[in-house]
């Protein structure tokens, strides 16, 4: 079986299992006398070891070998979602509250590990496609969990929480053996000599040069505050469309309207990378000024229809953001350590994963402590601006000013030494970022 289906077949898969317990949890925990924001803590824990595993599988996979980890992640997620099964017969609420607790960040664990290195093995099977595949594979996410719920609550309603899981637990290891044998990409055991050349790379190869340097640390910062959009809105759109409405059937079409738009979007710019060379940075740019308009739209509207369009405007924005986030990492990464492509590839997943992470965690507690605090007018101004604020940085950091202004990229950011330079030199060399740049306008001084 080709690499590409298999990723396919492991995205839905994985993220069917990730989302299971979100409809199923809330329901079991009010027949225990648990409240409502108990559950949202046990629910939002997960971002707490997807963080930390994405972080330190991303450091590590290039030694110990990515598909070992891969294996490893995924009897994780088949046991926490098996051992849900069996906590879901338990009715004593303290020991629900503490093993659910423990089994989803495990979760977290394991579906962060998974991510990571699932989005750092498409750059080297399939490096001419990248933009392509990772739509489809957004396309997988987005299918999979959107069917998630449906599955598990039709399953919950004729056999109960506990057989829900344990049937979606059995089903996941029926595939997951049959995926193992067709797997192309078996495991390697590697030489001494080879693990020693992994890890003296290991050593010598610095993330802190990528965050150093400006263009991939704004780059990450345009990604991290669009992605806080995809889940500000989790917990406060169904109030607002109940508020508008006075219709709570309109909520799950309100959050369809989002996942859909996403999906055909990431779809249709697959597409287009796959016929055409586009600028990333520019899709960066649109993807945050649709992002402005659709919070300022939904902050300052009462209307339905107005509503759903600001929920267009971001799933459309989102797939601008997340689509070429890893191919431009990548090509940014390549200009610190331009022989590293595979370890660059790693990197450029375990941040994509971080951002992700990040905008899991912040996004929902933004939300609901702004709105309950002042108002959802409020919370989605307030996401606007921080919008607009880091796209002017990425504007003026990010070389996207000087590349439409034809001038050095250095030259601005060094501006003020080059003005207070001796005025008796003819011209001023700079070595910054493994290169040196030339002021233009210091030549006839």
């Amino acid at each position: 079986m080709e690499a590409l289906y298999i990723f396919f077949a492991l995205q839905t898969i994985v993220w069917i299992c990730y989302m299971l317990p979100v409809p199923i949890l809330p329901e079991e925990a009010l027949r225990r006398s648990i409240s409502l924001d108990v559950v949202g803590v046990i629910l939002a824990v997960y971002t707490i070891t997807f963080l930390l595993s994405s972080f330190i599988l991303g450091k590590m996979m290039a030694l110990w070998g990515k598909v070992r980890f891969l294996n490893l992640t995924l009897i994780i997620l088949f046991l926490t979602t098996f051992l849900f099964g069996v906590i879901m017969l338990i009715h004593e609420k303290n020991i629900f509250i503490v093993v659910t607790t423990l089994l989803r960040l495990m979760q977290g664990l394991a579906c962060g590990g998974y991510s990571v290195i699932i989005y750092s093995m498409v750059p080297e099977y399939y490096p001419d496609r990248i933009e392509e595949i990772f739509s489809y594979m957004e396309l997988f996410t987005g299918l999979s969990t959107a069917s998630a719920p449906l599955i598990g609550m039709f399953l919950y309603e004729i056999v109960g929480a506990g057989f829900t899981f344990m049937i979606f637990s059995f089903v996941y290891l029926f595939l997951l053996v049959i995926l193992n044998k067709n797997m192309k990409f078996t495991k390697v055991e590697k030489s001494a000599a080879e693990k020693e050349e992994a890890n003296d790379e290991s050593n010598r190869l610095s993330t802190w040069e990528l965050i150093k340097n400006r263009r991939y640390l704004v780059t990450f910062g345009i990604f991290t505050v669009n992605s806080i959009g995809f889940f500000i809105v989790n917990p406060i759109l169904g109030e607002r469309v109940k508020e508008i409405t006075g219709n709570s059937s309109l909520i799950g079409v309100s959050f369809s309207v989002f996942c859909i738009c996403y999906a055909i979007s990431g779809i249709a710019l697959g597409q287009v990378f796959k016929k055409h060379k586009l600028n990333k940075k520019l899709l960066f740019i649109f993807s945050s000024i649709f992002l402005f308009l659709s919070y300022f739209l939904m902050g300052a509207t009462d209307d339905i229809e107005n509503l759903i369009l600001s929920l267009v405007l971001l799933g459309i924005g989102e797939a601008l953001c997340v689509i070429p986030y890893i191919p431009e990492a990548i090509e940014l990464g390549t200009n610190v350590y331009s022989d590293e492509y595979g370890w660059i590839g790693d990197m450029a997943s375990l941040f994509w994963n971080l951002g992700f992470a990040i905008g899991e965690f912040v996004g929902p507690i933004m939300g609901g402590s702004l709105t309950q605090a002042y108002s959802f007018s409020t919370c989605c101004f307030v996401y606007a601006m921080m919008v607009g604020t880091m796209l002017f940085l990425y504007v003026m950091f990010g070389s996207v000013f000087t590349r439409f202004t034809g001038l050095d990229e250095k030259l601005l950011s060094n501006y003020a030494s080059f003005a207070i330079y001796n005025k008796k030199a003819k011209f001023h060399t700079n070595e910054i970022g493994g290169y040196r740049s030339r002021p233009l306008f210091l030549k006839s001084i």
